[in-house]
Parts: C-alpha cells; sequence; structure tokens
C-alpha cells in the first residue's frame, strides 16, 4: 500500500481548496498563487466553452429528471449564498434524506477542502448518523462495450443509491481519473464532518444516464510503476498541491524561492489559458517535453539523467538505447568489455547463459569485448537512472530529437528504403465532422480521377435528434454514393483508394451511422473498412516518416506546402460553427464547408508531397 505523503510545508495560510484542483496541472496551482506573476491569460477557446455550457445544461437535465423522480429530494439551491446551501446540506445530511441534489458540504478547514458534490445519496447508519456517497454529473461517456464479465456496477435514476447497484452484463467501466479523483474529494470532506459512508465509494452519471460506481479501494491507476487505488491518488495529488501553493504564496515576500514544479508540456497546455506563460518558458530552455509522445513520466526519467534539452537529447547514441530497448545489460556488457581483452567473444563478457542477449547484441554486430567501444556509457545512465524508467522508448525519443534540430522538413525512418503510399485511378479523401453530441453530420469527400477533382459534401443543417436518425440519414446518403462509385469504378477495371487522416474516428461513425438492424449495410461496412481500398494517411506517414513535431494533420500536412483556408481552423471551432450554423448562419455553414474541403484537400495534399519526394534518412544526422 502507498505510503501517503503528507503536506511538507506549513499550509495554514492556503485557502480551502475545491474538487477539480487535484486533477489540474500542479503547475497551474503555482501560477495560479504565485503573486510575482502578472499575466493576461489567453481567452478561454470557443469550443472549450461550448463544451462547458453544454455540460452544465446536461446536469440541470439530470436534475430536473432526478426531483421528477424522487419528490423527497432536498434540493439545494445554489443561487443562494454559500453558508445557507452549506447549512441546508447538513441539516439534510443529520435528517437522514435519502436523496440530496445540488448541495455544499461544510468546509473543511483541517483539510483545506470545500467542495459542492452535484448528488449525495444516504447509504447506512453508523453510530446514530446517517451516512452518504459523493455523486457527480459529468456530459461523457462512462461505460465501454466489455465482451467479458462485467466489469462496471450501476445503478438507475429512479434508485441511485449503491445498494442498488447491479453488474450489466456486456459492459465495463470507461475509467476517467480526474472524475474520481474528484469524487474522492467530497469523500474526504464527508469523513470530515462524520457523514462518509464505511463502504468508500462515489458515482459519476454520464451520457448512459445511470450512475457507474467507483470504488475508492480498489487499485485502479498506474502512478510510480504501481496500480494505485482512487484515495491513494488523490491524497498524493491533493496534499502536493496544497504544497505547491504554499510555497508559490511565500514568493510575494522573497520572489528567490524557488516553485516546487516547473512547467512541463502535456495534452492539455494546447487549451490552458496559462499556456502563454509557459510556453516561452520550454521553447527558451528547449525542453524535451516540447517533443511529441514525451510526457510527465519520460520527462522525469530523462532529467533524472541529466537530460533537461533536445540537443542533449539528440546528442544520446541509438544504437545503445535500442539494445536496451531489447533487454541487452548493456552496463555489464561495458563493465565486462573494460578488463578484458578486445578479442574475448560476448558470451564470456556478459555470460554465456544469457542466450537472448547474447543473440540480440550479434544481430546487432556486437561479437566481442572490443565491440563495446561502439556504445555510449552516458546513454546507459540515463536508460537506467530510475528503476523501472519509463524509457524504454528512449530510440524513439533520440530519433525525433535529432528530426527536429534537423535541417530537413522530414526523414525517412530507418527501416525504410523508399517512402510510398498506395495509389489508384479513383483516389477518394474523406473527412467527418461532427457535433460535440458526437453526432456526425457532415461527410466531405474529394473525389480525383483523370477528369480532375471535385468535393462532394454530404451534409444535414437541421438539429441534430437524440436518437440518431438524423446522423443516420446523413451517413447513409454518403454510404449509398460511394459505394455506387466503388462499384462502377472496379466493375470498369478500375481502382479505388479511399483516404483518410487518423481512421478511428471515421470508423466509429460509419459503424454508428447504420440504422437498426440494417445488416447488409454493416456488413458493408465493416468489409471496406478490413479491404485493401481503406488507407489512413496519418498511418501511412507515421510508419515511413519522422519530423519531430506533432503528427497531427494541421502540422504535418504544412509540410506539403498546405494551407488552410481559415485563420482558426480545428475540429474544436467547427463544432462551434456548427451550433451558428444549424441556428441559420449562412456564412457559419459555408465555413463549415469550406474547413471540411480543406481537410480532404489536405490529405491529397500529404499524399502527393510523400509519393512525390525523397527523404533523407535518420540515419544520417
Amino acid at each position: 500500500m502507498l505510503e501517503i505523503v503528507p503536506t511538507r510545508h506549513d499550509i495554514s495560510t492556503v485557502p480551502p481548496q475545491g474538487g477539480y484542483i487535484a486533477k489540474q496541472c500542479p503547475v497551474v496551482a503555482h501560477l495560479a498563487n504565485d503573486p510575482t506573476i502578472d499575466v493576461v491569460l489567453i481567452e478561454r477557446p470557443d469550443d472549450v466553452q461550448l463544451r462547458m455550457d453544454r455540460g452544465i445544461e446536461f446536469e440541470v437535465q439530470i436534475f430536473a429528471e432526478l426531483s421528477k423522480l424522487h419528490p423527497e429530494a432536498t434540493i439545494v439551491d445554489r443561487d443562494s449564498s454559500r453558508a445557507d446551501r452549506e447549512a441546508r446540506t447538513k441539516a439534510a445530511m443529520d435528517g437522514g434524506v435519502m436523496l440530496i441534489v445540488g448541495g455544499r458540504l461544510p468546509a473543511d478547514a483541517a483539510g483545506r477542502r470545500v467542495g459542492e458534490p452535484d448528488l449525495l445519496v444516504r447509504d447506512e447508519a453508523v453510530d446514530g448518523r446517517w451516512t452518504y456517497h459523493p455523486i457527480d454529473v459529468k456530459h461523457h461517456l462512462t461505460l465501454a462495450a466489455e465482451d467479458r464479465a462485467a466489469g462496471a456496477r450501476t445503478s438507475p435514476l429512479s434508485s441511485p443509491a449503491l445498494a442498488s447497484a447491479a453488474n450489466p452484463a456486456g459492459s465495463t467501466i470507461r475509467p476517467h481519473e480526474g472524475d474520481a479523483l474528484q469524487l474522492a474529494h467530497y469523500h474526504r470532506m464527508l469523513e470530515a464532518c462524520a457523514h462518509a459512508s464505511p463502504r468508500p465509494a462515489g458515482g459519476i452519471i454520464g451520457k448512459e444516464l445511470v450512475v457507474v460506481w467507483y470504488d475508492f479501494h480498489e487499485p485502479m491507476w498506474r502512478s510510480g510503476g504501481r496500480i494505485r487505488t482512487t484515495l491513494e491518488r488523490y491524497d498524493f495529488e491533493f496534499d502536493f498541491r496544497l504544497d505547491i501553493i504554499a510555497i508559490a504564496q511565500k514568493r510575494g515576500i522573497d520572489a528567490t524561492i524557488e516553485p516546487l514544479v516547473v512547467p512541463v508540456k502535456i495534452t492539455d497546455c494546447g487549451t490552458c489559458e496559462w499556456w502563454e506563460v509557459c510556453r516561452p518558458v520550454l521553447e527558451d530552455s528547449d525542453d524535451v517535453s516540447l517533443l511529441p509522445r514525451i510526457g510527465w513520466p519520460q520527462w522525469r526519467d530523462l532529467h533524472l539523467g541529466g537530460i533537461t534539452t533536445t540537443e542533449q537529447l539528440a546528442q544520446l547514441d541509438w544504437q545503445t538505447a535500442d539494445l536496451i530497448r531489447q533487454g541487452v545489460d548493456v552496463a555489464t556488457y561495458l563493465e565486462g568489455a573494460a578488463v578484458a581483452e578486445p578479442a574475448t567473444p560476448v558470451a564470456d563478457v556478459i555470460g554465456r547463459r544469457r542466450a537472448k542477449q547474447i543473440r540480440v547484441l550479434s544481430e546487432a554486430g556486437f561479437t566481442t569485448a572490443g565491440d563495446a567501444a561502439r556504445l555510449d556509457a552516458h546513454t546507459v545512465e540515463v536508460a537506467t537512472a530510475r528503476a523501472g524508467s519509463s524509457l524504454r522508448t528512449l530510440p524513439a525519443h533520440i530519433e525525433m530529437a535529432r528530426a527536429r534540430i534537423g535541417t530537413e522538413t522530414a526523414y525517412r525512418k530507418r527501416d525504410i528504403d523508399r517512402v510510398s503510399v498506395p495509389r489508384a485511378d479513383v483516389e477518394i479523401d474523406i473527412d467527418m465532422e461532427n457535433t460535440i453530441d458526437e453526432q456526425a453530420y457532415l461527410w466531405g469527400a474529394l473525389v480525383t480521377d483523370r477528369s480532375g477533382t471535385i468535393y462532394h459534401p454530404f451534409v444535414r443543417w437541421d438539429p441534430m435528434d437524440s436518437d440518431g436518425t438524423a446522423r443516420q440519414e446523413v451517413f447513409h446518403r454518403f454510404w449509398s454514393w460511394i459505394t455506387t462509385l466503388i462499384e462502377s469504378t472496379e466493375s470498369a477495371g478500375g481502382t479505388v483508394a479511399v483516404y483518410c487522416y487518423s481512421s478511428q474516428a471515421e470508423e466509429r461513425h460509419m459503424r454508428r451511422g447504420i440504422a437498426g438492424d440494417d445488416t447488409a449495410t454493416a456488413e458493408s461496412v465493416e468489409a471496406f473498412i478490413q479491404s485493401g481500398r481503406w488507407v489512413d494517411m496519418r498511418k501511412e506517414f507515421e510508419s515511413q516518416l519522422i519530423t519531430g513535431e506533432s503528427g497531427g494533420l494541421k502540422t504535418v500536412a504544412a509540410l506539403a506546402g498546405f494551407a488552410w483556408r481559415d485563420a482558426q481552423p480545428g475540429g474544436g471551432n467547427s463544432m462551434v460553427w456548427y451550433q451558428q450554423a444549424v441556428a441559420g448562419d449562412a456564412a457559419a455553414r459555408e465555413r463549415v464547408l469550406a474547413y471540411n474541403e480543406d481537410d480532404v484537400r489536405a490529405t491529397k495534399a500529404l499524399r502527393d508531397w510523400m509519393d512525390g519526394s525523397s527523404f533523407p534518412s535518420i540515419t544520417e544526422i
């Protein structure tokens, strides 16, 4: 069991914190509380605001439904004062109300916590006091299909208590660590006011409209080389941020005090309001986290090995790192080789029982003690600086770094002799646009044949219904058109290839677009996805080329000289434009169509560039 790391600094001046902080970037916790930082934050992107607004709307809908199902529930008015909400929630818990909606828990002064769980549902009484489980409402999916035995516990909205939970067949929990940490925050607050259930658990109501339960004592989150429970993860993350805030506050008195954290680029940075504060720091220091696929674990292990910049990473030895990746004890090989005659067989250097390692070394051209001179001890130190290191991918990181500092736009991977892309007589580039509710309303197709290139949009501007009828109508128009085109071309002796960039979303929405029990279309879709006609250009690109930059279409297509007409191209923004288009904005409709057309033209430009250019090998750097 993880030893809980308590706060290590004086946190008495830290304001009580809500549950979100445990799941937020720790650097934000510092920046938001450091009085020496005086910046204008970037505005929240429109698509992020749209998601937040939709989440609020969803919560209102759930609250209304629960009010109908449970007229005896206590509904706490969130427009009333904090003190009033706390008092009403405490009185309802003391009175054993079965369901409390919109409450605010009593502040936990000692733990520095405040919190407003969407729901509190009653559990058993302990020593004469009623206990409760927290439930939150989230506008996302909470369950995943699973062929094996059921792995989720769910309760219906009509009976949301944990005691009513069952294990639905064919589904498992879709784990969301942020949700679980927020629930754990409320559980700790319930403990502080003596109303926590003796069965530590919390629930999430998502788009499936059921309560999906998290057991806080179940190990399910990987951290530090181990699988941690929700409470273990929460206690560490929350207390760590209290320390961060305490130190940040002290910088108002003494600005020479070093922060507990420094910026590291992660997935959320692109939409973070603090990104323009962190980005210059990272770029000025040539930080390794700016490279693709280097997250916090890799950044930590590289820093432990003394590698902080892209330039330093590029100087490491790829061959040494690759042998370590394959399980070779390179450190022992170097140590033995240092005291052996150069002609000594490698088996005598590392031990004849290490047959697999001997084979790997031999295949790489290392057969004697003298060959070890081609390896790099510093690279070994970096790759093994921490037990359980996350740097099994170090060879790929080294090549990413080399490509980033190289003079060419892209390099062939070391096992690629020539870059190639599947081509055909008729080439169709497709791209799907969906609403924020995951309803595909537009399928765009760019057809290129001997007669030229034509864009075909299949779109619906009416509001999308919740039962999926509208998305199915749009998809079937598109599917009928493309299958007819494929059949007519192939029956005339021609070949067809259909391209997209990163096929997972399109494949998912193809399957979702099938109406009811339309078995024929379902089989046709699966046959198409599995056929050689279907080409994922992202896989084609990433399997052959390396750039040291993001693999997103906007970045990759720019290498081919392609530019979007819109100044703010992006799937998130297109969701906002769609909302405007449905409301009758003709300019927004044109903007969506132009953006979609540029997306399919971008995959064509990328294909033409890859197929018509020569690229140096990464081994030449």
